[in-house]
């Protein structure tokens, strides 16, 4: 349940952020019982009547200010690839979650940069599919690169261009899958709340209207 508290009042827990990162660490706090607080620096914006079909009109959804990496030497990012209210980054995202690539936890061990994890990708399967499971994710029932996956909807319908793509994958033999999107390809109950499909428009990759692409705050 959400609530506000007053200024006087000391809580648990303040987490700054409220996007892939923050809100997901919110949600498990709350529920264990601590007392959170979330600190955002945009509002929250409506669905159904702040979301817009255009990617100029959502202009205001972006994050405008300037945003720099840190580093001793930081780059300047794009002013509108990240969102700026209550979801963050993923107000703006194409709701693209692939799983990383095994060899990207071992990084020294297979190309002698960096530094491997300390824990293996199978120690972290448990936790894919509980993500997975909890977002709706839509993918390829038989996942070719792993056919163990199994996600929880099936994949969404193909564009023409991603449809084309593969005609043209096909005639050249190289393999393909739809990718995993969190966006509900079907109707989807869920604990906390029911989602219906996405119906998907040419500038719905950064936003929807309805609830079926998964931000955090859904």
């Amino acid at each position: 349940m959400t609530r506000r508290y007053p200024t006087s009042e000391t809580v648990d827990i303040v987490v700054i952020g409220t996007g892939a990162g923050g809100s997901p660490v919110l949600a498990r706090l709350a529920q264990a019982g601590l007392s959170v607080v979330a600190l955002e620096a945009g509002r929250w914006w409506s669905p159904a009547t702040e979301y817009a079909q255009d990617e100029v009109a959502q202009a205001p959804l972006y994050w405008l200010d300037e945003r720099l990496s840190s580093g001793s030497d930081p780059t300047a990012f794009g002013k509108n690839n990240s969102g700026c209210g209550v979801g963050g980054s993923t107000l703006h995202y194409g709701a693209f979650v692939p799983r990383p690539d095994p060899r990207d936890l071992s990084l020294r061990t297979e190309f002698g940069l960096g530094q491997d994890w300390p824990i293996s990708y199978n120690e972290l399967i448990p936790y894919f599919n509980e993500v997975e499971q909890f977002l709706g994710v839509s993918g390829s029932s038989s996942y070719p690169w792993d056919p163990d996956r199994r996600y929880p909807l099936p994949p969404v319908a193909l564009n023409a261009p991603a449809q084309l793509m593969e005609r043209g994958c096909d005639a050249l033999g190289i393999r393909t899958a739809p990718a995993p999107l969190a966006t509900l390809s079907q109707t989807y109950a869920h604990p906390a709340m029911r989602s219906d499909p996405h119906v998907y428009s040419a500038a719905s990759v950064t936003r929807d209207a309805t609830t079926a692409q998964r931000r955090v705050w859904t």
